[in-house]
């Protein structure tokens, strides 16, 4: 996989907007092949060790805005943490 580089600092903004969630709750995102879109690491509520993480796909739909077509939980951020460790 390549290196991206944001040419827009709104990027995760435009990402946030679309999950409904805060920027600073996007822990990461990697764009998709055809550049139309993303996948999304991020999760709710940063505070508790039990806040789930989610991944979502993000796409562009006809007009341009990015909207969440996918998403599912997949681990605590306590046991997402522990395996970067």
């Amino acid at each position: 996989m390549g290196r991206y580089e944001w040419k827009d600092r709104t990027a995760f903004a435009e990402m946030a907007e679309a999950l409904e969630i805060d920027t600073d709750e996007v822990m990461a995102a990697n764009p998709l092949k055809d550049d139309k879109g993303f996948v999304v690491l991020y999760t709710v509520n940063t505070d508790s060790p039990d806040a789930i993480v989610w991944e979502a796909l993000l796409a562009r739909d006809d007009d341009g805005i990015l909207r969440r077509e996918k998403h599912r939980g997949l681990c605590p951020l306590s046991e997402f943490m522990a395996r970067l460790d």
